[in-house]
């Protein structure tokens, strides 16, 4: 469209309802050079909530990370003050060892701390050797999960029913997408194992290229309508023209929010000067799972004749996730539970611990240890039936032709030239395609 309309990419403007929202244009612009800037907010992984989860993420892989175990150390509240870390950072610098070997040897560095004190700092530790147990045989997206739920991040950020509160509750459950759309991505591709470290270096990638400081003013922009107010650009794209995103959830019982969604939505399309493309999807992963998308009542508000439509190539019919059970129950339990359960619980460069390297647990009061989701999965009888030379739609790359088709059983492959993503390797066991 930039060349069909010889425009700059300045010229562009992607409006969303919510912060949330970013994420997927984000990585999307990135996977094809295209540059784009974040108007009137962070970039996703570069908000405090994210920030906050990865730190633990930085821990399991790296005990020995320093910046992340101060972000993490007394987050969520837990009673360990800045006293406390005073005496351990203290003893760490004295001893010439980590703030990791210190907590856990505290009889033998003698910290002058009380029991209480004492019980706390040992949960805590407790509860990242247990995850650093569990990240060798669990999932990207399954640790993900478990580190949200234990540490307490999920209870603090449902429970909070501001406006903040449910911005990060929303980025919170996308970090749980991107972790989810992460593991099916390299399952279909073959990969059988992927784990937290492979996400995680993925996420310092990204947040590396947030932070670059690039003074060319050539970029998309990004941002939420209520940014956009007063802003021009010649072409907008007014994204996630969804029933209960846009107008939101939050308004749809009260008239008077109702109408502020339906000005706002007004606001959206009136910052195009010639066009203005609206988005709706068939599908979204939220909630833990993926669920039908009904499109926004406010389009049909619009005289039909202002309108020309096209349907998408990408999602037709309900797409089927590998973890929706598991991730559905997680946020379902979570959204039912208003009660708080106790969790007692310089940039790295990360690889995988070797076994010599695990951490020995000492799993802190309260928490079970959790098994390993199945990776077994039975063909499809869509995916028993491709043969070369048939036409799919995958949910993820759209439109190809099946070149050649390799192996039997749960690990048959496909050999996929898809119209805009090239060659692509499936792993038929877990792709997501319709034959056309």
């Amino acid at each position: 469209m930039r060349m069909e309309k010889q425009a700059s990419h300045s010229d562009f403007a992607i409006l969303y309802r919510t912060n949330a929202q970013s994420r997927i244009f984000e990585g999307s612009l990135r996977k094809v050079n295209i540059p784009y800037r974040i108007y009137g907010g962070l970039s996703f992984y570069q908000r405090k909530e994210i920030k906050d989860i990865v730190g633990y993420f930085r821990m399991i892989v790296n005990p020995s990370d320093e910046l992340a175990f101060h972000r993490v150390i007394n987050y969520p509240k837990r009673g360990i003050g800045n006293v406390t870390v005073r005496k351990i950072t203290d003893a760490a610098h004295e001893h010439n060892v980590g703030l990791w070997e210190i907590i856990s040897n505290l009889d033998k560095y003698n910290l002058d701390l009380n029991a209480g004190t004492i019980r706390r700092v040992e949960n805590f530790r407790g509860m990242i050797a247990e995850f650093i147990e569990q990240s060798e045989e669990l999932s990207a997206f399954e640790i993900g999960e478990m580190v949200i739920k234990q540490t307490g991040i999920a209870q603090e950020t449902f429970t909070d029913k501001s406006p903040e509160g449910m911005s990060r509750t929303q980025n919170v459950q996308e970090l749980i997408n991107a972790m989810s759309e992460f593991v099916d991505m390299h399952k279909e591709q073959g990969d059988e194992e992927i784990y937290l470290v492979d996400f995680l270096s993925e996420a310092a990638l990204l947040t590396d290229q947030d932070t670059d400081d690039d003074e060319d003013d050539d970029k998309v922009t990004l941002m939420t309508v209520h940014a956009s107010k007063g802003l021009e650009f010649e072409h907008v794209f007014v994204v996630g023209m969804e029933d209960d995103l846009f107008p939101s959830v939050m308004t749809k019982t009260e008239v008077r929010g109702l109408e502020e969604e339906r000005r706002l939505f007004y606001v959206a399309i009136t910052r195009a000067k010639q066009t203005c493309i609206i988005t709706h999807a068939k599908s979204r992963f939220k909630h833990g799972r993926t669920e039908p998308a009904r499109q926004s009542p406010f389009l049909n508000d619009i005289d039909p004749k202002y309108l020309t439509t096209q349907t998408g190539a990408f999602g037709s019919g309900r797409a089927e996730r590998a973890g929706d059970e598991v991730a559905g129950s997680f946020w379902d339990s979570m959204r039912q539970r208003q009660r708080t359960q106790p969790a007692q619980p310089a940039q790295p460069s990360f690889r995988r611990r070797t076994k010599r390297e695990t951490v020995a647990p000492v799993r802190p009061h309260g928490t079970k240890p959790v098994s390993q989701t199945s990776g077994n999965r039975a063909l499809s009888q869509e995916a028993k039936a491709l043969q070369e030379g048939d036409i799919i739609e995958h949910e993820r790359f759209g439109r190809g032709e099946v070149v050649t088709i390799e192996n039997q059983g749960n690990d048959r492959r496909a050999f996929v030239e898809f119209d805009s993503a090239g060659r692509k390797q499936l792993l038929l066991k877990f792709a997501k395609f319709t034959i056309l």
